[in-house]
């Protein structure tokens, strides 16, 4: 977790401190103790290679304790170190290899059983290995670096079965006098030039008290031989330094080192966290324009169809996938059909007419779920909107969803009686008789053609005189048949406007069943987008409250921790002021918020504050603070450019703690025999060298203080984040050190 900004701040420090050395030489690590692993560990942890190209030019050649595999691994390193083309890639990024400068170191601890064959054997394999593929055309020089006396832990010891508790003794074991000068007298004529000797105290009664803290002075003499050379600028010194007083005179080197550390990448990553945390309150948590939700809001009632009741009905009632039966659009031809026929035929049209409804009521219904699922995803888009792009997103949120929930519930149709509405049944029935009642159409014709014939017959009997039997011969007949006609139409009208009553019967029937059909899906549906919005809203205030929990604990409790401290490896900032330095990230926390939500959208899918129920937060919630993290980098130039330096102020009230700490840890780690007269042994320190004094004014007060107890020497120049000081006893003969 957080690691895209632990990536940046190393690049930025690493810019900071410089891109290292552009000159690097062949440094051959041979671990002839495997029991020592953890020196590699640590060494490729507190010294990482700046540059993974170069890396092939300090391997690590681990004993393989008999497996017959050693002089493969030995043969393959060698190869690589020496490799035409990957020393090229190296050359044409600008670093120099000084082929005068290779080495060997060989560390291991003389107190095992068996060592010294192996060692033996094994560097004999190293130095043919060299000799074979480098063709003898450069100088190799072998340092040994060896453990003469260790505490370690002993057997445990069981108590006796009604102890609760088991304890573990520890035991210091050392490596005999003779184991020493025998691996000298076998070794030094042929490759070692100086080698170091490191036991369990030094001169002043201080006990390396840990494994581990062996394994940090291992780790750190480590690093001295392989940057003193490049450090001194001049690989002449380093070539006399170290063949001076050699062990083919009979001499050793005792050595210590304490580094004290400004954890300026931990201060960064706090800082970064705690000002990410501001921004993200800023953000998240506070609610810029307050009235902005109605756009959102305007906007999902006119993409739903939830702007009104109507508009909603209408949306359900006219789905051109599933449209809804209507019996009632087109009646029988009443004149083109028998009447029994077509009163049969209306009879079933009513029957079917709520049948007919429930069918569009489940049409509807259908539709409905349909029109569910798009606000659903209408929802999650209008909030992921708002949460992604506004500065207090979800709090918007919030004021849409209680604004949406106050609408929906205007104009969601109330509960009531269904509608009453006239049987069309009684006007069939109506119809039906005054159809049983009326003369029939052949009927009303056969007496029209009847009843002139009878009345030109009785015209003809009566005595009357011609014209008036002209007259009536043509009057009666006429009025016969207009009669007829009269009589036909009157009775089909009378039929006609039961029938159009009957089909408005038909039709205000079909229209109050779906009226009320309606408002039961209408009434439904808006009472399921009420429930998607009320737990929508639910998770929207979930969220909120996970934010808060989140700012609090990056705010309050997040801690990234420093690795953990060695004896001789010090920080010289503790936890407890990392926050102390984030008023020196100056950064206008409003502007940095609005470039986070419109550039990261950060909460997108918000919906995964909720999934972690965890105090601590999840992957995805680091990211949020280390996104906006990521933005103050640029803004804390301050802290970027601080020293160690700063820490070393003779004012400060640790200033003599340190000095006392250096005075007692830097005296190396090997005893001499001081009954012994001729003993010539002397106690040098070396420390980067500090720059002009204008740029290190209160560390030159302090290399004053610390030259009253050592012999003072500088070399190259002072990392800005670290403080190392290496202590040497040089001019010992192995006959004068103090072994058991």
């Amino acid at each position: 977790m957080l690691d895209t900004l632990r990536n940046e701040i190393a690049r930025v420090v690493a810019t900071r401190g410089g891109k290292g050395p552009d000159e690097t030489a062949r440094t051959f690590i041979y671990l002839a103790s495997p029991s020592l692993m953890p020196v590699k560990k640590w060494f490729e942890e507190h010294y990482p290679q700046k540059d993974p190209d170069a890396e092939f030019l300090s391997p690590w050649l681990v004993s393989q304790e008999g497996t017959g595999d050693f002089a493969g691994k030995v043969n393959n390193a060698v190869i690589c170190a020496y490799d035409a083309n990957l020393i090229g890639t190296l050359v044409m990024k600008g670093t120099k290899i000084a082929n005068s400068l290779n080495q060997v170191l060989v560390i291991a601890d003389l107190s095992e059983a068996g060592i010294e064959k192996r060692i033996v054997e094994e560097c004999r394999v190293i130095a043919e290995t060299l000799q074979r593929c480098s063709g003898g055309g450069a100088p190799v020089f072998w340092t040994g670096i060896f453990i003469i006396g260790r505490v370690g832990s002993g057997e445990t010891e069981t108590q006796p079965p009604d102890a609760v508790k088991e304890k573990t003794r520890k035991r210091t074991r050392f490596a005999s006098k003779e184991t020493v000068k025998s691996l000298l007298e076998k070794l030094s004529d042929e490759l070692f030039g100086r080698v170091f000797l490191l036991n369990v105290s030094n001169s002043q009664g201080i006990l390396i008290p840990e494994d581990r803290d062996e394994t940090c002075l291992l780790g750190q003499l480590l690093y001295f031989l392989m940057t003193y050379p490049m450090a001194t600028g001049q690989a002449g010194n380093y070539i006399n330094w170290i063949n001076a007083n050699s062990a083919s005179n009979n001499y050793v080197t005792g050595f210590s080192a304490v580094s004290f550390i400004l954890p300026v990448e931990t201060i960064l990553e706090v800082v970064a966290v705690a000002r990410g945390t501001e921004i993200m309150n800023e953000g998240l948590l506070n609610l810029g324009n307050r009235d902005r939700f109605g756009l959102y809001l305007l906007s999902f009632l006119q993409k739903n169809f939830l702007t009104a009741g109507e508009t909603l009905e209408n949306r359900l009632s006219t789905d051109k996938e599933l449209p809804l039966l209507n019996p009632t659009t087109s009646f029988p031809d009443f004149d083109e059909m028998p009447l029994d026929d077509y009163l049969e035929t209306m009879s079933n049209i009513d029957a079917s007419l709520p049948g007919a409804a429930m069918e569009n009521h489940t049409r509807m219904q259908s539709i409905a779920e349909r029109c569910l699922n798009e606000v659903r995803i209408s929802l999650d888009d209008h909030s992921e909107s708002m949460a992604g792009r506004e500065q207090g997103g979800l709090l918007m949120a919030d004021q849409f969803l209680e604004g949406l929930q106050s609408h929906i519930e205007k104009i969601t149709p109330k509960d009531g009686k269904p509608t009453q509405y006239d049987d069309p049944g009684g006007e069939i029935r109506t119809l039906g008789g005054l159809a049983a009642k009326s003369p029939r159409k052949a009927a009303v014709f056969a007496r029209g053609f009847v009843l002139p014939l009878a009345s030109i017959l009785a015209v003809n009997i009566l005595p009357l005189a011609p014209i008036w039997k002209t007259v009536l011969l043509i009057a009666l007949p006429l009025l016969c048949v207009l009669l007829s006609i009269f009589v036909y139409i009157s009775t089909r009208q009378e039929l006609k406007n039961h029938v159009l009553n009957l089909q408005s019967l038909l039709r205000a029937k079909f229209e109050i069943l779906m009226a009320d059909k309606k408002a039961e899906v209408v009434a439904k549906h808006m009472n399921d987008v009420q429930a998607e919005v009320k737990t929508t809203r639910e998770l929207a205030r979930a969220a909120v409250e996970r934010i808060k929990t989140l700012v609090k604990y990056f705010g309050d409790e997040y801690n990234p921790g420093l690795r953990e401290e060695d004896a001789f490896w010090k920080f010289a900032v503790k936890e407890t002021q990392f926050r102390d330095y984030v008023p020196l990230c100056r950064v206008n926390i409003g502007d940095v918020a609005r470039d986070y939500l419109a550039l990261e959208r950060p909460l997108f899918p918000w919906r995964r504050l909720i999934a972690c129920h965890e105090p601590t937060p999840d992957p995805w919630e680091f990211g949020l603070v280390e996104k906006a993290g990521l933005r103050v980098l640029p803004d804390c130039g301050d802290i970027i450019n601080l020293t160690i330096q700063s820490r070393f102020n003779p004012e400060m009230p640790q200033y003599q703690g340190y000095l006392e700490l250096i005075t007692r840890l830097g005296h190396p780690f090997l005893t001499v025999n001081a009954m012994r007269k001729e003993n010539g042994a002397i106690t040098t320190c070396m420390m980067a060298e500090i720059g002009p004094p204008a740029q290190s004014p209160m560390l030159g007060g302090f290399i004053n203080d610390l030259s009253r107890h050592f012999t003072l020497y500088t070399f190259g120049e002072l990392p800005p984040y670290r403080l190392s000081l290496f202590g040497f006893m040089e001019g010992v003969s192995v006959d004068d050190v103090d072994l058991q």
